[in-house]
């Protein structure tokens, strides 16, 4: 019943929609593995001809993204979303491969020989939905930039090229621990979405005070001391000064509440199991 919709409403070329019309039905209905040689079996088609098709550069990008565009229009789908980062791993031999390499194997916990696949989904707000909309695949090292700067880039550039639709549907983008980097959630923020990952327990964390608060005079410290245990830190903290000033004429550096288990001098070492800030 969408099938026939969706890509009339893709305005796809007439031979690549009778190729998405017989193939898609065909994916979900054939036992065994997905390949050229299986779906042969269980269609007209010869394996070469269908090897030669998924050879060439088909629209799976605006496929997905339709279908998601479709259910939000038809009322399936509540028009709130969470972005997803993530890479998968791909266990794969031989030498002519192209972009294999050495990736991390979550499931082994190492590194072995093999693709990666680094994509984005879309998950629904409230119907436990997910909706891959952009899929790529990582080059090794040394054939292209480090796969941290791979996975911002695609990262990026699919939050400008959907940039419209996202303003209005898109809410918080959520990654695993190896993404929590600046570049990262800068990135993110520029496009005024929150970013949600997981931090290492030595994360350099910095408090700002609240700008209405006078900061300077040595009488007043202690008072800041209580007002920030109470209502932010839950425990005592560090009054830090830094370098950077915050440009008001009145304070000059500003303050920083930070936890004392963050291994500033004033409290020493980080003790093992503690939360931390790092060095500052």
């Amino acid at each position: 019943m969408i099938l026939p919709i969706l890509l009339t409403l893709l305005a796809l070329p007439a031979h690549q929609h009778r190729f998405f019309a017989a193939l898609i039905p065909l994916w979900q209905a054939i036992p065994g593995r997905v390949n050229a040689r299986n779906f042969s079996r269980y269609s007209g088609w010869n394996e070469r001809t269908l090897r030669r098709w998924f050879q060439k550069t088909l629209p799976w990008a605006e496929l997905h993204w339709g279908l998601l565009q479709l259910l939000v229009r038809l009322g399936v789908l509540e028009g709130r979303f969470i972005l997803a980062l993530d890479a998968s791993f791909v266990p794969k031999s031989g030498k002519h491969t192209p972009g294999l390499g050495a990736f991390w194997n979550g499931a082994m916990h190492r590194s072995e020989t093999g693709l990666e696949l680094s994509c984005l989904a879309l998950l629904s707000w409230s119907g436990h939905h997910a909706f891959p909309v952009h899929v790529q695949q990582t080059q090794p090292r040394g054939q292209k930039a480090d796969r941290l700067e791979q996975y911002l880039d695609q990262l990026v550039s699919f939050l400008k090229q959907r940039r419209a639709w996202l303003a209005q549907h898109l809410r918080v983008v959520v990654a695993d621990g190896q993404y929590a980097k600046t570049m990262f959630m800068d990135a993110v923020s520029r496009e005024g979405y929150a970013f949600v990952t997981k931090m290492q327990c030595n994360a350099n964390l910095l408090y700002p005070l609240p700008a209405h608060i006078p900061s300077g005079e040595e009488a007043d410290r202690n008072g800041l001391e209580r007002l920030i245990s109470s209502t932010s830190m839950g425990g005592p903290v560090c009054l830090v000064r830094t370098e950077n000033g915050c440009g008001r004429a009145s304070c000059g550096p500003p303050l920083y509440a930070v936890p004392p288990s963050c291994g500033h001098p004033k409290f020493g070492p980080t003790r093992q199991g503690e939360g931390a800030c790092g060095a500052l």
